[in-house]
């Protein structure tokens, strides 16, 4: 399959590579420092059913999302893992940040316009044709902002980083964030990468 992630082959036809080289340049890591500066410090963490996917939000005084890290839903082989029910505010766009390209970890934004209009911050990594697709949408929109690689954003309660994985690795090369509470405990999201990146 080749799903949001990189297909796993050797030689892929020219025109579907064309087609997943959608990301743009990194973006100015000021432009990241400000939408995160104008993140209030968050009360608590919603870790959402979503069955076999991640969808976490960081939430305000009033239960209110302030930030999703990853917004995803099962991919189609474990829909079965799905809730049946699932609710969230569509007035609320705060900002998104990716841990990585896979596609439980960005499906929600494909059923859940209101998420398209939302600034997303995301992993400077290969697509795959359907995270090439999200891209695309999220760059005609002005609302898709690279994170240098290298580059580790720190902002009022928290601090962004990228993994340091292998090369090529989608989950040990993504996006973590440690987040301190209002409470004073921390939290840290880390997507699929591995303990020890």
């Amino acid at each position: 399959t080749l799903g949001a992630a990189v297909a796993p082959r050797v030689m892929l036809p020219s025109s579907l590579v064309a087609a997943c080289a959608a990301l743009p340049q990194p973006a100015a890591r000021s432009s990241i420092s400000t939408i995160l500066r104008k993140v209030p410090r968050a009360r608590s963490v919603l870790v959402r059913d979503v069955g076999q996917a991640n969808f976490t939000s960081l939430r305000d005084d009033q239960g209110r999302a302030i930030l999703h890290y990853d917004v995803g839903f099962p991919i189609s082989f474990n829909r079965h893992t799905f809730p049946s029910t699932f609710n969230i505010d569509a007035s609320e766009t705060p900002p998104i940040i990716l841990s990585h390209w896979d596609w439980d970890h960005l499906h929600a934004a494909l059923h859940l316009p209101h998420l398209l209009d939302c600034p997303w911050i995301v992993p400077d990594q290969g697509l795959g044709p359907g995270a090439a697709r999200l891209a695309r949408i999220l760059t005609g929109k002005g609302n898709l902002l690279v994170l240098p690689t290298s580059a580790r954003i720190r902002f009022t309660f928290g601090e962004l980083v990228q993994s340091q994985g292998l090369a090529g690795d989608l989950n040990d090369t993504g996006l973590t964030v440690l987040v301190a509470l209002a409470s004073g405990r921390s939290v840290l999201l880390t997507g699929d990468a591995d303990y020890m990146y």
